[in-house]
C-alpha cells in the first residue's frame, strides 16, 4: 500500500452463528479471497465477525485466515442488541478507528 493510498475498506460481519451451514461458508470464502488479494497486493479489507451463538466449525477457520471472531451472547435475546453494540464498539477501537 503507498502512501497516498485510501485505508483498507473495514468490514464487520454479523452472523447467527458458525455452524456448517450456508452463509457461513460464504462468510468464510469471502474472507479467504480478501486475505488472498490483500497478500497479492490488492485491497482486500479488514473483516471482523460477530458470531450471535459461540464457537463453530468455521470460527477457527476464519482465524486461521487472521479474522478476528467475538460472540455476542445471544443466549439472553433480550441482552442481544447491547451485545452486539458493545462488540462493535470493541471491534471498532480494534481497527484503529
Amino acid at each position: 500500500m503507498r502512501a497516498d493510498d485510501p485505508p483498507p475498506l473495514r468490514i464487520l460481519h454479523i452472523i447467527t452463528g458458525l455452524g456448517r451451514g450456508g452463509a457461513e461458508r460464504m462468510l468464510y470464502t469471502l474472507c479467504a479471497e480478501s486475505v488472498r488479494r490483500a497478500q497479492s497486493g490488492g485491497d482486500g479489507g479488514q473483516h471482523q465477525v460477530i458470531s450471535l451463538q459461540p464457537d463453530g466449525a468455521y470460527r477457527p477457520m476464519l482465524e486461521a485466515l487472521g479474522v478476528p471472531v467475538v460472540t455476542a451472547d445471544a443466549r439472553r435475546l433480550w441482552r442481544t442488541p447491547s451485545a452486539i453494540c458493545g462488540r462493535w464498539r470493541r471491534c471498532s477501537r480494534d481497527c484503529g478507528r
